[in-house]
Formats: C-alpha cells, structure tokens, sequence
C-alpha cells in the first residue's frame, strides 16, 4: 500500500461536542490527540472510528446486490443502454484481461446517468450506515445532544482525493448529504475504474438471459453490485480499527460479570444496547485464544515485544467450564490472575493479546491514555513501543494528556527522518 492510499482520507469537524472547529484531520501512521481533559480528544477518536467501522461495513455490505426490483424495472432502458456500452468494450478489448474497463469517452449519457445514480444510492446508504455507527459508539441516538452550539447540530465533512462528501445534522436521527462537488461535475470522472468481468459478459450473451430483449432481474443485479463495488473500492483502503478504551482495565479485569450483565439485559428487556466500543471490545476478549500459529508474524512480534518490555511475563489465555476465557499474568513462573496483576499489567493485557489475535498489519489502533498506570520510564517504553508498531506496519492513533509521551514521541519521529550514518 502506498504512502498516498494510506493518507486519502480526512476529517473536518464543526460545532461537535466541545470542538468549536477541526480542520484537515489526517490519518497518519501515528496520529496523536493531545491536550487538558474535555477538549475533545475522546470525541475525535471516537469520531474516526465510527467513520472507520462505517465504510468498512458498506465496503462489506454494499457488495451485495439490492433486492430493488421496482428500481430494475424503473430503470429497464438505462440498464439496457449500460449494457451495451460494455458489451461493445468487450468486443473491443485488446487484451487478455478477465476484467472489462469502460472507456469514459465511448460511454453514452444514459449510461452515465445510471452510475451515478446508482453511486447516489450507494453513498445514501453510507449516511444511514455512518449514522447507525456514531449513535452506537456515541450511545447517543439524538444528534442534536453532540453539539453544544444554538441549533442543536454539528457538521461533518469527509474528503479525499475524489470527492468531498459534507454530512450536515440538524435535530433529527439522521444525516442530510450536502456534496461539494457532485458527481455530474467531474469533468474527469474515470468510468474506466469500473471493471466487469469477461464472464459474466460471456455468459449474458451465451445465455437465455435477455427476455423480450431485456436483461433478467439477476443480470441487472449483477451489473449494480460490479458499479457499486467499483465506487467503494475508493474507501477500500480506509483502515479498520480496534478501540482500546480508558475503561480497559476494568473491563478485562471484570469482563465475566459485564458479560453476564448485558446478557441478562438482552433476556429482561430485549433492547439492543447500543455502546459499540465496549461490546466489540468484550467481543474480542470472548474470542480469543492461545492460538496464534495462522497469525502474521509482525502484530505478534510487537506483541512480544511488549511482553519483554513493559510487563516482564507473558499474558495467557484460557477457557473456563463455561467457555469463557481466563486471563493470567505469567512471570518468573508464577501465574497470577488478572484481577490480582498491577494496573499496568491489565492496561497492556488488552493490547498484547488483541496484537496477538486477530490485528493484522495495516489495521488501526485507536488507544486512549497509553500512558495510563505507566511510571516515566515505562511511559518511554511504550513510546518506543508505538513507534516499533508503526514501522511494523500498523497505524496507531492516541489520546493523551502526557507531555512525556509527546516529548517521547517526537524523539522517534525526529530519529526517523535521519540518515543511517
């Protein structure tokens, strides 16, 4: 992955929470939020995060095909047109490939008249997932009580190299999408990024598919979900992230019995709680396990790394009666568990054995407080321990309220633009 696929993607925030205005949040390899308690640190994190986890989903979810038949048979001369744009770039290729890219001066209006429509809806379909998304990781399902100015709503706008997108709350639940730049307007916009297969075109013609002379329901299907693949492929690249929260400690230190707890919410009331962080934080607690043969060997070695540095032992996973997972702190071969090992121990528990699980290079980790229960030189330690994770190849971003950290990790940053000599 490029330096420029990694940076493509930043924030603009207004009137969110105690934020008045933040401009250009850029998504570094290390990213740092620093500064005096209820400045907004917490709400940034959080805010990418949600971002992160929302494209990831649409990514995911949006690769499906819709199930809108009223939409096809709406749309029946336009799919028609589409096809016969990429049936004539078939016949045209003049290569091997197993994909076919359509020529954007060769494509007719109506063609290009359902892609963007089709990529409007992909991108409504965003609002509604980004919504979904910070209500559950901000517990908040009223948008208006995130911002603290007199109209009750804050502004958030995502840009990257191809388009800008400005999601505008008012009172209600949900976004309203203003475009700065719509997709009618791109003089440049490449419609060769959209690719289909050869077989897919070879079976349409080879096939009984065309009906009356139209395209069958699933055919259409086919073609929607290769255009609204293609237009994610642009946030592809976003990084899905893991939320290592302040509450990280009392959370592994007593996650049976906030397991029990929410599960006994679930059966009393049958509500959906809706605090993401710490229920995908517990959902990965539950599933790990002493396995780590299949892993990438770079997470695991920061991992151990850690476990050399900070902790002095190894921490251990284990499987009760009831299949839920023991953690124990393991030095000098004494196995102590979590609820007995010091502060430091359980905040760094989380991270080594999530390292050690499932992280895989070129995931971030969004860390509130690294520094927490650290003394100043564990603080240094874990300094060195972020930047040793940068260069592994994972992206890390920080809360923190310790100039030593800063000071720490301005160091490394300055050590990395120096020559070997």
């Amino acid at each position: 992955m490029t330096e420029k696929e990694l940076h493509n993607l930043e924030l603009h925030v207004k009137d969110f929470g105690p934020i008045t205005a933040a401009n250009d949040i850029k998504i570094r390899p290390m990213t740092v939020f620093v500064g005096p308690s209820n400045t907004g640190k917490s709400y940034l994190a959080i805010l990418v995060h949600a971002v992160s986890q929302a494209l990831n989903d649409e990514v995911s979810n949006l690769r499906k095909p819709s199930d809108d038949t009223d939409q096809y048979e709406r749309d029946e001369d336009l799919y028609n047109a589409l096809f016969a744009d990429i049936f004539d770039s078939f016949n045209s290729r003049q290569n091997q490939s197993n994909f076919i890219g359509l020529n954007p001066d060769s494509i007719r209006s109506d063609s290009k008249s359902l892609i963007n429509r089709i990529e409007w809806n992909a991108s409504e379909e965003i609002c509604e997932t980004l919504a979904g998304s910070l209500s559950s990781c901000f517990e908040e399902g009223d948008f208006s009580k995130l911002s603290t100015n007199a109209r009750g709503g804050f502004d958030l706008q995502i840009a990257d190299a191809n388009y800008n997108w400005s999601f505008v709350t008012g009172d209600s639940e949900f976004f309203t999408i203003e475009r700065q730049q719509l997709f009618e307007d791109i003089p440049d916009r490449q419609f060769d990024n959209i690719k289909f297969p050869v077989d897919l075109i070879s079976k349409i013609m080879g096939g009984d598919y065309f009906i009356n002379n139209k395209l069958s329901i699933f055919e259409k299907m086919q073609i929607n979900r290769h255009v609204k693949s293609s237009y994610l492929n642009l946030y592809s690249n976003i990084p899905a992230s893991t939320y290592f929260p302040a509450s990280r400690t009392g959370v592994i230190a007593a996650h049976r019995l906030l397991t029990r707890s929410i599960i006994k919410e679930y059966q009393e009331n049958n509500v959906e709680s809706r605090n993401r962080i710490i229920l995908d934080f517990l959902d990965h607690l539950l599933a790990l396990d002493d396995n780590i043969r299949d892993r990438d060997p770079k997470p695991v070695q920061v991992a151990e790394i850690l476990e050399q540095s900070l902790v002095s032992g190894q921490i251990k996973v284990q499987h009760n009666q009831y299949g839920l997972p023991e953690f124990t702190y393991l030095t000098e071969d004494i196995e102590v568990p979590m609820s007995r090992s010091s502060a430091m121990v359980t905040e760094l528990a989380p991270i080594i054995l999530f390292l050690k699980g499932f992280i895989n290079i070129g995931d971030l980790l969004i860390i509130e407080e690294p520094e927490a229960h650290l003394h100043p030189a564990a603080q240094q330690k874990m300094a060195a321990a972020l930047a040793f994770m940068v260069r592994s190849g994972l992206r890390v971003l920080i809360t923190t309220h310790s100039h030593y950290m800063v000071e720490q990790i301005s160091n490394f940053v300055g050590a990395s633009a120096l020559s070997r000599e």
